[in-house]
């Protein structure tokens, strides 16, 4: 069987970047428009907290499955089909009749957004080693940019009361065409030669080292969760920043965290993955350590920029090294990072109500040092 045409690595990488980009831009556009999502359907906070659990479960379930699809069917073909069914149930966030089809919706998109995630991470990997130099970093740095220009979409909207259904409409149809664009540019799914039996979708455990990789991913989305969670509350109730100084202190965050992201690549051409994760948890400890005990509106922005630098080599490592193992371990990753997601950000406001927010920072510091001793299991990230 002929094997299909590839794209230019010139193409392939601005696809992949797009689509990461692309991941970014949904996320951060959805979750500036929260407000107006609560409002839209008279959602209080608990009924809202339900929705993004069954978001959060829906994402645990979903991982598992697609690293199975992607073995069997190739990456390609699992993220052009999750694209042709996250975009239009994206599309209709705010079309729908109650509270009840709202969570199904959201759920939904939480299991075929793991899809899209798991299988672009996949892609990624593959598309490194086809044009032969590091570009993981800078593609999740792609993906940040998307995160930040969805949130200065948001804010244009609101201030040109662009209701929230048309908004979300017009970002999902953006993503649907723009990422079939970009999908027909990537590494195609390679045929299975006739005289190989067709692969089983079955479930594998990841080799033993790969533990530590998973360690280090559910700690890392538990800081990285925390910060966008809870970062501006405690700029706000701790440090008694006024609130333009505390969503300042958030973007300081981020900003930092995107320019060391887009500069990954280059500095782990000269250090090995595991000295990049290893510092990098080292720092973040140490930024939120002096935010815990100098909390003053200045010392805890200079705090959160340094954990902004230090985390943002963290995830980037921990999938190229996971992309080197297969499609499950990849699956497993982001299962983690959900996993992650779910059980951080209550915990840390568990922490805050039993006894401070800022023993919730520090339980976020604490978050960072487990990180620290499972820097060596990305050291098959720099294999080639």
């Amino acid at each position: 069987m002929q094997s299909p045409p590839l794209p230019s690595k010139h193409a392939a990488h601005i696809a992949i970047a797009h689509l990461f980009f692309l991941l970014g831009l949904l996320w951060g556009s959805f979750a500036a428009r929260i407000p107006g999502v609560t409002d839209l359907y008279a959602l209080d906070k608990a009924s809202f907290s339900l929705i993004l659990l069954a978001e959060s479960i829906a994402a645990l379930l979903s991982a598992p499955l697609v690293g199975m699809l992607i073995e069997a069917k190739g990456s390609r073909r699992v993220f052009i089909g999750a694209i042709w069914i996250y975009m239009p149930l994206y599309m209709l966030i705010g079309f729908m009749p109650n509270a009840l089809a709202v969570t199904a919706l959201v759920a939904s998109m939480g299991f075929f957004a793991v899809c899209y995630d798991v299988a672009l991470n996949t892609q990624a990997s593959e598309i490194e080693a086809y044009v032969g130099k590091r570009i993981i970093g800078s593609l999740h740095g792609f993906f940040s940019l998307g995160g930040l220009a969805g949130a200065l979409i948001a804010t244009l909207a609101v201030k040109l009361h662009w209701p929230v259904t048309q908004h979300l409409l017009g970002i999902g149809l953006f993503g649907l065409i723009t990422g079939l664009w970009a999908a027909a540019h990537v590494l195609p799914s390679s045929p299975r030669p006739a005289n190989v039996q067709k692969p089983k979708i079955q479930f594998r455990l990841p080799e033993r080292a790969f533990w530590g990789l998973a360690l280090a991913a559910l700690a890392s989305s538990i800081l990285e969760g925390g910060m966008g969670h809870w970062s501006a509350l405690y700029m706000r109730d701790i440090t008694l920043s006024t609130e333009a100084q505390a969503s300042f202190a958030y973007g300081l965050f981020s900003m930092c965290m995107l320019i060391g992201r887009f500069n990954l690549d280059r500095v782990s051409a000269k250090f090995s993955s595991p000295s990049i994760v290893f510092w990098g948890a080292i720092l973040s400890f140490t930024g939120l350590s002096i935010s815990v005990f100098w909390p003053t509106p200045m010392i805890a922005m200079f705090g959160y920029a340094i954990v902004g630098l230090g985390i943002a080599g963290v995830f980037p490592s921990i999938f190229r090294t996971a992309g080197r193992q297969g499609a499950q371990a990849v699956a497993a990753v982001s299962m983690m990072g959900a996993l992650g997601n779910l059980v951080g950000p209550p915990l840390i406001g568990s922490l805050a109500t039993w006894q401070s927010l800022r023993w919730g920072l520090f339980f976020m510091a604490l978050a960072a040092l487990v990180i620290a001793p499972c820097a060596k299991a990305t050291a098959k990230g720099d294999q080639t």
